[in-house]
């Protein structure tokens, strides 16, 4: 960790390097918008830390204990402080999951019990399906990286290209 620690602190120096020659080479009148972008900029865009996670003033020391204490709990996204971590997900798709069973389940007894045609129950098992996958599994913002929270770095990289010209 004290690599990990090191190595940041180094490209936050060459980070704040640069910010102070750019203020060099500007008008003095700009020096408190560059410096309050940058802080912001360095507060908000870590990668899986939410902003509000970090202290206004986070050092290398903070980013790192805040990724060591994510990855031993195993999560991929902080929650900020006086908040619950949104840890019914997975039970959210499981029971999503179930309902669509359920769904299932329920229009195949129907059709062995009223005698309905076997065609109309092919068409309404997909229906089901759909409705459950959707809610369940096919959300656009799933994985490890780009979950349902994610962060600003990370849907910045999901943007489109613009098209050629």
């Amino acid at each position: 960790m004290k690599d990990a620690v090191v190595i940041l602190q180094d490209y936050l120096v060459q980070s704040d390097l640069k910010v102070a020659n750019l203020k060099n080479l500007t008008n003095a009148e700009y020096h408190e918008p560059i410096d309050a972008y940058w802080s912001e900029l360095k507060h908000n865009t870590t990668p899986g830390i939410s902003g509000s996670c970090l202290p206004v003033s986070a050092t290398a020391e903070d980013i790192m204990e805040l990724y060591t204490m994510m990855i031993e709990k195993g999560v991929d996204k902080c929650a900020p402080g006086g908040q619950q971590p949104e840890s019914d997900d997975e039970f959210v798709r499981i029971y999503r999951l179930l309902f669509r069973s359920i769904l299932e389940w329920a229009l195949l007894t129907m059709a062995a019990v009223m005698g309905i045609p076997l065609i109309i129950i092919i068409l309404l098992l997909p229906i089901a399906s759909v409705v459950g996958c959707l809610e369940a599994f096919c959300g656009v913002k799933c994985g490890p990286i780009a979950n349902s929270h994610a962060t600003a770095s990370t849907a910045a990289v999901a943007k489109p290209s613009p098209p050629l010209k």
